[in-house]
């Protein structure tokens, strides 16, 4: 595939990152991903950690939740139509983590190193907004679930959280590790991004432990997972990915 041959790097440490190639193939693409830096028998052995403590009775409802939510462990459906100008709609769940709470997951270096990436792509201190938060922005620390039966995302644009970092004068990186594999934890959909070259089927080359981007001009969205199978929302099972982007009130 020659769209993935110039958005794949190949890399086993943070200080090895080609950061110009890959600022290049967001700009280009606008999409990127990076592979070496985590080991994949290490993301599977934290998502069968996940799932051992997961107990469906810790969700709370799309609505109606604290305001600081997101800044605490917090386990959240979303289902429906997010009420804002995207419109998006989607069906999945999220483990907020944030780096500074508890490390119930055992995922706080994952994220520490997620967000270490994402600060020396957008320019910034390689620890900014990570222990704590930093000009109204913080690190958003969460694991999306989107379980077998349906769960997924609709095409959309990080708006929201784009605003909150370029009112900043700020750039903005959406990046998540991939914790499971298609055609071993699901069969039928995954994450995609609309290309120039047509829909590029992301989950069908991403390996669990890749760090896949987004730029703020990607239009992305997850493909219904294993809609011919029974919606399963007793179970962690399904599409798992793991994100640690910056996070902010406009």
């Amino acid at each position: 595939m020659k769209t993935l041959s110039r958005i794949l790097y190949r890399t086993e440490s943070i200080d090895a990152i080609p950061i110009d190639a890959v600022r290049q193939s967001l700009e280009r693409d606008h999409i990127a991903c990076l592979r070496g830096l985590f080991k994949r028998d290490a993301i599977e052995a934290a998502k069968a950690s996940i799932a051992g403590s997961f107990a469906p009775e810790n969700d709370h409802p799309t609505s109606g939740n604290p305001a600081d939510f997101a800044k605490r462990n917090f386990q959240k459906l979303r289902v429906g139509i997010l009420p804002d100008k995207t419109n998006v709609a989607r069906l999945l769940r999220t483990f907020y983590n944030p780096i500074w709470a508890e490390d119930i997951y055992g995922m706080r270096e994952t994220f520490r190193s997620l967000a270490r990436i994402r600060n020396r792509l957008l320019g910034e201190p390689e620890h900014f907004a990570i222990d704590k938060e930093e000009d109204g922005l913080w690190t958003s620390a969460r694991i999306h679930q989107y379980p077998v039966g349906g769960g997924f995302m609709s095409a959309h644009q990080d708006t929201g959280a784009s605003e909150a970092a370029i009112s900043r004068g700020m750039g903005y990186l959406q990046l998540f590790v991939s914790m499971s594999a298609k055609g071993i934890d699901y069969e039928k959909g995954g994450a995609y991004v609309e290309h120039n070259r047509g829909r590029l089927a992301v989950d069908d080359f991403c390996l669990p432990g890749d760090i896949v981007m987004y730029d703020g001009a990607a239009v992305h969205g997850v493909a219904e997972i294993d809609p011919h199978r029974c919606l399963d929302m007793k179970t962690f099972s399904g599409r798992v990915v793991a994100f640690a982007n910056l996070w902010g009130n406009q």
